[in-house]
């Protein structure tokens, strides 16, 4: 997955929807054949618990959700995208990017571009274990 994560998240060989005229916060991949479709998720918002998340009807299946974010640490509650769509979630911030995935009930985490700044390896570390303590009692 790493191999392809730098394509999924900035560019490469996938397409955008024609109907996309800004970028929006967070985008569905979608696998279409031997290409990859982004399509915007335009009322996604994992912080609202009250809701469930639902994805879009796509072409393709999807692969991944991909969030352009102002800090590299995922959400307390971004682990519903994992939990609840059973997708990877790509966290980008301008040229750097993690993906955030669960392995055998595990939250793992993995560099998918760039590096973490100073402090950054800490405070994922302590988010992904609250995180887990969450999942965990759900």
């Amino acid at each position: 997955m790493i191999a392809l994560a730098g394509l999924f998240v900035f560019g490469g060989p996938a397409s955008t929807r024609a109907s996309e005229t800004s970028t929006p916060p967070c985008v569905l991949l979608a696998k279409l054949g031997d290409q990859f479709v982004r399509s915007p998720l335009l009322s996604f918002d994992p912080s609202d618990t009250a809701k469930s998340l639902s994805l879009p009807q796509v072409d393709g299946t999807p692969s991944a959700v991909i969030c352009n974010r102002s800090s590299i640490i995922p959400q307390p509650t971004d682990y519903r995208v994992l939990t609840e769509l059973k997708l990877p979630l790509f966290i980008k911030v301008d040229q750097r990017a993690i993906t955030l995935v669960i392995v055998n009930g595990q939250l793992q985490t993995m560099i998918a571009a760039g590096t973490l700044l100073p402090g950054e390896a800490e405070a994922l570390q302590a988010r992904l274990n609250e995180m887990q303590l969450t999942i965990q009692h759900h």
